[in-house]
């Protein structure tokens, strides 16, 4: 394999690595699912994930690169479509209660975190910036390029969000009160809101 390859490859992984593993929108929803409903479910809301970020690079590296080109406003519509949703998330994780928990109620869906990726204007600028520096001995813009690449960014993203499930799993393990387990997740919640707002005023 050559060096400059390998190097490359390296770079990149650790590059998505310190993307995707920080708590964002995507994560905290994991984090939440996973601590109050189990590895199984988080696992869900992980493969909706999966497939939101395939859908996002696919429509990064067509369509939408243009589009954000041509009319720069485009893409503060999309942030504000999914800070409007974000938060509408962020809501329904601050009201769950441990009898919530029972019934299954509240629970984020693949559904959920699929839309989570395709409104999430984090998602875009980083796969762009990807996208733009890494080319893994492929010729920028070709289709090798951008499935080398973006199977690189996915399957990263898989890795890290599935250590995320597994090590929020364990702690559902723990008994917490009715209270403490109510501030957490009012706490997840806030931190979703302050993570998608940040990205939003900073595009």
């Amino acid at each position: 394999m050559d060096s400059f390859f390998s190097l490359e490859l390296v770079s990149l992984i650790f590059f998505v690595v310190a993307l995707v593993a920080s708590p964002g929108p995507a994560v905290i929803a994991i984090i939440q699912t996973g601590l109050n409903y189990g590895f199984r479910a988080a696992m869900l809301v992980i493969a909706g994930i999966v497939i939101g970020f395939v859908v996002n690079i696919t429509l990064t590296s067509l369509p939408l690169a243009f589009l954000f080109t041509r009319y720069g406003i485009s893409k503060n519509i999309l942030a504000g479509l999914g800070l409007l949703y974000i938060f509408f998330l962020a809501y329904k994780l601050s009201v769950v209660k441990t009898s919530d928990i029972t019934k299954k109620k509240n629970r984020l869906t693949a559904v959920n975190s699929f839309f989570i990726m395709l409104l999430n204007p984090k998602a875009y600028v980083v796969n762009t910036a990807t996208l733009a520096n890494f080319s893994l001995g492929f010729e920028n813009g070709s289709a090798g390029h951008f499935i080398a690449v973006g199977g690189v960014i996915v399957l990263t993203a898989f890795i890290c969000d599935t250590c995320w499930a597994w090590l929020s799993s364990l702690a559902s393990g723990f008994k917490f009160s009715p209270k403490t387990l109510l501030l957490i997740n009012r706490s997840l919640a806030a931190l979703m809101v302050l993570s998608v707002t940040w990205v939003f005023f900073t595009l």
